[in-house]
């Protein structure tokens, strides 16, 4: 019997939590690898090797018909009518007011075009999709059953898919994509960057998920490898938990659906770098457009996402409120920590991001915040 991608990590010695945008977890929340009980070290090879990230908290939307394309170009913020096969963007879908009701990587493919988002949005952003069908020839499929994404991020990430898979992905581009067949069967991989470094993404049908993943183990010498008896493999790295890759991707200010910004949110709300990857502004009309357009030519949201930087390793807990910072101490409360983490990058020094109402945002302003029992100094970070 195959042993599975659960069972390999349980034998690795990880530990588990849950990922769900839900309050109330269920028996079907996916469990996500915190950690391989090596944190350090699994951080470390994000930065110089590659690390392996299974992804069960994922989905996928499938699209076939000549009329895919522009159908969901009118009802996404990003402009895909112009997509060519191996190409990919990020985009939002919204809701009438303009909220942000999916974060998706659109990959365009030479047949159809794939939806990657959170699990947890694929059926009501299948059935969203569906309820727009006006006689185009498009079949709209929720493919998450039969898929499963695991993800690699480091510098090593493309010399692990080559020495595993003998598919050479050296030359993808940052939202770009490509496909290879592994057991007779097409695995799809993406790049899409969220660590400082290269993030290649692969969905891969359910009958050889266990198997690839295995594969890529077996090609590093097992998801946690003997480091000792001087043995030299030609591509390092190790498998990862959501504890190292939060890690990484808050210092590369990477914002999550769920964590950082949710479905109360803007697009102008997450900030610069988020929304120039997300929203075309010269594309024609979509689902929310209007508010996009006013909000970017006449104003500007009541609240932003921005990155803060501590002077310590006091690390203050996502939801902890954000005080500006006077001569007496707390001023007026003015935004709440969305996600945070010890910065190796900065000496070991917290970091996080933060959402901060317009006006208080400006780069090296001083922000206080409560850490561990006592207010901490924080700094704006210019992006």
């Amino acid at each position: 019997m195959t042993t599975t991608i659960k069972q390999l990590q349980e034998q690795s010695d990880a530990s588990f939590l849950p990922f769900s945008s839900l309050d109330q977890q269920t028996p079907d929340t996916p469990q996500l690898v915190e950690t391989f009980a090596h944190y350090q070290a699994e951080y470390a090879t994000i930065k110089k090797g590659v690390g392996i990230l299974d992804l069960p908290s994922k989905g996928l939307i499938t699209l076939t018909g000549p009329d895919r394309q522009d159908f969901l170009h009118r009802l996404i913020t990003n402009d895909v009518n112009n997509l060519k096969p191996g190409q990919s963007t990020r985009a939002f879908v919204l809701n009438k007011k303009g909220r942000v009701q999916a974060d998706i990587i659109v990959i365009e493919q030479e047949n159809q075009t794939l939806l990657s988002l959170d699990l947890s949005e694929t059926a009501e952003t299948t059935t969203y999709l569906d309820n727009y069908l006006f006689g185009e020839d498009i079949q709209i499929t929720n493919t998450s059953p039969q898929n499963h994404h695991i993800s690699l991020h480091g510098p090593s990430s493309p010399q692990l898919i080559q020495k595993t898979f003998n598919k050479n992905v050296d030359d993808l581009q940052n939202l770009q994509n490509t496909t290879f067949n592994y057991q007779e069967q097409a695995i799809t991989i993406f790049r899409f960057n969220q660590t400082g470094s290269t993030s290649l993404h692969l969905i891969i049908p359910n009958q050889i998920a266990d198997s690839a993943y295995a594969a890529m183990a077996n090609t590093l010498g097992g998801l946690t490898p003997e480091v000792q008896g001087g043995v030299r493999r030609e591509v390092h790295g190790r498998g990862i938990g959501w504890l190292a890759f939060n890690t990484a991707r808050i210092e590369a200010n990477t914002p999550i659906y769920h964590i950082d910004f949710g479905s109360d949110s803007l697009p102008a709300e997450i900030g610069k770098q988020t929304f120039d990857q997300a929203v075309s502004l010269t594309k024609g009309c979509y689902l929310g457009q209007e508010i996009v357009a006013r909000m970017y030519n006449l104003g500007h949201p009541k609240r932003i996402l921005v990155k803060l930087a501590f002077p310590s390793d006091k690390m203050p807990i996502t939801g902890t409120p954000i005080y500006e910072h006077t001569e007496d101490g707390r001023g007026k409360e003015i935004g709440a920590i969305t996600s945070s983490t010890l910065s190796p990058l900065q000496g070991n020094n917290a970091t996080a991001l933060a959402i901060l109402k317009w006006g208080k945002h400006q780069p090296d302003k001083k922000l206080l915040i409560p850490a561990e029992g006592s207010d901490s100094i924080a700094t704006i970070e210019k992006i």
